[in-house]
């Protein structure tokens, strides 16, 4: 059983609500370092505070009696002088920036370290698309487990390149209200354009009539009832430019190809108990697959 221990180098008042943080993993690599800019990034737009979480491997055999402690504050040291030379780097760049050790998994370490309003990001690495390694296990296991959202950026990813770029939010009929929220609040704030994508492999039932009217009269529903779902958010935000796809295709075909080039593609967890403490077969596609970053945002169950 691993011991866990965290320390706060620039530990936040406590008593009453804190307010929400964008907080985001650190691992000292390159594929990290993406998601620290976009972090950064987030927290400028969002006036947010930004803490940097890193964590000490805590089981390190010792070959004797005492060493085992000698280890642990050698590692702790180490993961503090990473976290201060983050930091170091980013200064300026976000008004409110504060460091934080800890000791153990680092997917369950980040997981203690995010309330519910909080945004925790984490980075994945880019390699052949069918690559089994793409998707870091950290990365799925704070996705599937985190009680706010979570967004994954892929390591190549640069925010200043793709500032204008489009959001995408993929929906799952009316479960969604959440999606909707984040996504359009968010292409608000940015002034860019946002697309509401819905995709579902609905076969064309087996009539004696025509099947090509049959599939159109499909088309026209599902799109119909996602205008409709749309609706109320297109009256909360008349300035923006949001547009509706529906799709007779696979979810992750459909979402993939609508975020090709997207700035964001913003997507739902159902805490269901058909999903508990994991993703659905569909996000975990996307978040294996997608080029940009993806934003999962847990719904109640």
């Amino acid at each position: 059983m691993s011991e866990h221990r965290e320390t706060a180098v620039d530990p936040t008042a406590l008593g009453g609500p804190r307010a929400p943080r964008v907080i985001v993993g650190v691992d000292g690599t390159t594929a990290n370092w993406s998601a620290v800019q976009w972090a950064v990034a987030e927290a400028r737009r969002a006036g947010r505070s930004l803490l940097l979480v890193a964590s000490a491997p805590s089981d390190t055999p010792a070959p004797a009696q005492g060493t085992d402690h000698l280890e642990a504050e050698h590692l702790d040291r180490l993961t503090r002088d990473l976290l201060h030379e983050v930091r170091a780097h980013i200064a300026g760049r976000a008004d409110d920036i504060s460091t934080r050790v800890t000791t153990g998994e680092p997917s369950q370490a980040l997981v203690r370290a995010a309330d519910r309003d909080d945004l925790l990001v984490v980075g994945k690495r880019v390699g052949h698309p069918w690559s089994p390694a793409v998707l870091g296990s950290t990365s799925v296991a704070v996705a599937a487990r985190c009680a706010g959202a979570v967004v994954v950026v892929p390591e190549d990813w640069s925010v200043s390149e793709h500032v204008s770029d489009p959001i995408v939010a993929g929906v799952d009929g009316a479960r969604d209200p959440q999606v909707l929220d984040v996504a359009f609040d968010r292409a608000g704030s940015l002034g860019v354009q946002l697309v509401v994508v819905h995709a579902s492999e609905v076969p064309v039932p087996p009539t004696r009539g025509n099947r090509a009217a049959d599939a159109g009269r499909l088309a026209t529903n599902a799109r119909t009832k996602l205008a409709d779902l749309v609706a109320p958010w297109r009256q909360r935000y008349p300035d923006l430019s949001a547009g509706i796809e529906s799709h007779p295709l696979a979810p992750s075909v459909a979402l993939l190809g609508a975020a090709t080039n997207a700035q964001l593609l913003v997507l739902g967890r159902h805490t269901t108990s058909r999903h508990v403490g994991g993703l659905g077969s569909t996000t975990r596609q996307i978040l294996h697959h997608a080029r940009c970053p993806v934003v999962v945002v847990p719904h109640p169950a």
